[in-house]
Parts: structure tokens; sequence; C-alpha cells
């Protein structure tokens, strides 16, 4: 939670037990991917975030509570290649700069599960936002460097791709 990132005197937190990888569900889809858990902790001020993986951890021994797989099976599935998505993804950038301003997002979603996450420097020169089940998002980008330029990052394959409009500072604006 955000409030915790603005007590003093200021730790350093990392999301060291997020949600495990495993195809829980019988589309093979994680209730919670880990991607999801990654982008919110370092947006929201974390300087570090660990990957657990069911068949990793276990060494592919049988627990009780899910079924056993081999520790290639789990090399393999699709948050292995998320989470290295998102270390190139940050690795390219000032991450440590980035301060949590989710408040830059005026219509955030009630439901946390879809809550949007937004970082931005002090210097209001770099602004990274993470939309995790959302088509756009509209920014409250007042009081920012008006030569900030835009691309969108698909954090499933790692790719980028162009803004179809200019950014424009100084109000809120939908991309």
């Amino acid at each position: 939670p955000l409030h915790l990132y603005r007590l003093a005197p200021a730790k350093p937190i990392i999301n060291q037990e997020g949600p495990y990888d495993h195809p829980l569900e019988e589309d093979g889809r994680v209730p919670l991917p880990p991607r999801k858990a990654a982008y919110w902790s370092f947006l929201s001020g974390a300087p570090g975030f660990t990957y657990g993986c069911f068949g990793i951890w276990n060494w592919g021994v049988p627990i009780r509570w899910y079924p056993a797989y081999d520790f290639a099976t789990a090399l393999n599935l699709p948050a292995v290649a998320e989470i290295k998505h998102l270390a190139s993804f940050f690795g390219g950038l000032r991450w440590w700069t980035l301060e949590p301003r989710h408040e830059l997002v005026p219509y955030q979603a009630t439901d946390p599960m879809h809550r949007l996450a937004v970082a931005a420097s002090p210097a209001g020169d770099l602004v990274v936002a993470y939309l995790p089940d959302n088509d756009a998002i509209a920014l409250n980008l007042a009081g920012f460097s008006a030569s900030l330029r835009g691309r969108w990052f698909n954090p499933l394959t790692g790719e980028y791709a162009p803004l179809h409009e200019p950014v424009t500072t100084g109000r809120i604006q939908t991309f």
C-alpha cells in the first residue's frame, strides 16, 4: 500500500512473496499473474520483486494442494518471459528516479485487481503507467515537462509500439 511507502523514516521494501506462477486454472491462466504484482510493486515504490514458480521451489515434488510438474515445465510458463521483459523494460529507464503517483489517474478503478499504477520522476520528465487489463488510461499531466514523448510497451511480448497521438502536457489526456 502507498501509505507504507510514505512513512518516515523511509525503508526500502522488496516484494519478496508475490503470487507464485502455476497453471492453476483449467485454461492455464494464473489467478493473479506474477507480472501484475511485479509492475504494481515497482510502480508503488518497491525497489525489488522476487519471482516464485511452483515446479521450481518444490523441485517437482508433489504438494498435497497442487499437482506436480517438473522443473522444465516451470521454466516454460508464460510469466518467465514476462518477468524477463519487465527486467529489460525497467533496465532501459532511470527506474530509481520513479516515485508512486497513482493520483495522476483521475478515473481509477474501484476494484484493486484492476487499478492502474503510475510512477513519475520528481523532475517530471519520466512517467510510467501499468494498465493491467485496460485498453486506455487517462493521466493528469499538469506540471510535467512539455517534452514528454510516449510509447506503448507490451508486457506479454516485450515489444514497443508508437502512440497514435502526441503527448500534450498541462491537462488530462487519454491514451
